[in-house]
């Protein structure tokens, strides 16, 4: 029962990572276009801050959708797919860790100290490349085991396998389509057909 009432709240939670990564991505977009491709512009504009803020939103939905599908489907998977989740968690997490760090870190660097920024920027993004590398290679392996398992429509799956790829592309909130892909899985999980429920029928039918 406990696991049932995690993913039904977790559930609308998980519904939010695709658009406000969309929205997150639109305003990211927008904000290079009017700043000219200055960070410091960006990121001092309104609609560059709304961007990031709305994309660690997104992010933060998509570790806690990724833990509701995980435990929707935890039954289906194989073993490799089960590590393909860990990976993904982790690199969610380190990820989340990131856009925290665009939102409150780097403005006031900017403002106060860049030139520590420039100092920073070779381990700073080895940090981002390891993030997205670590999200999109477990993702991946995570999507296969999901299109295998048959727990949701194939066509999300597919779309989670392209989105995980895309994590490695240097993309402005490069996690957009994968948030999508866990937005369709979150829009298709019922609550009352939990792994735990389903291996109490079974125990029952028995």
């Amino acid at each position: 029962m406990a696991l049932s009432q995690f993913i039904r709240w977790a559930r609308p939670i998980a519904l939010l990572s695709g658009p406000l990564a969309i929205i997150s991505v639109a305003l990211v977009i927008a904000s290079e276009i009017s700043s000219g491709g200055s960070v410091e512009a960006m990121e001092g504009s309104m609609t560059g801050m709304l961007g990031g803020v709305l994309g660690l939103i997104g992010a933060i939905a998509l570790l806690i959708g990724l833990v509701a599908v995980y435990a929707y489907e935890y039954d289906r998977l194989t073993s490799l797919g089960v590590w393909g989740f860990i990976v993904a968690l982790a690199g969610a997490a380190m990820s989340v860790g990131g856009l925290w760090s665009q939102v409150f870190v780097v403005p006031y660097l900017i403002a106060e100290a860049p030139q520590l920024l420039e100092q920073g920027a070779g381990p700073v993004m080895a940090g981002f490349i390891l993030s997205y590398a670590l999200l999109g290679l477990g993702g991946l392996v995570f999507s296969i085991a999901t299109l295998r398992g048959r727990a949701f429509p194939r066509w999300s799956s597919i779309v989670a396998i392209v989105g995980a790829v895309l994590c490695l592309a240097p993309l402005p909130s490069r996690y957009f389509l994968f948030a999508i892909a866990v937005t369709a899985w979150g829009a298709h999980i019922r609550p009352q057909e939990t792994a735990g429920v389903r291996a109490g029928v079974a125990a029952t039918a028995t």
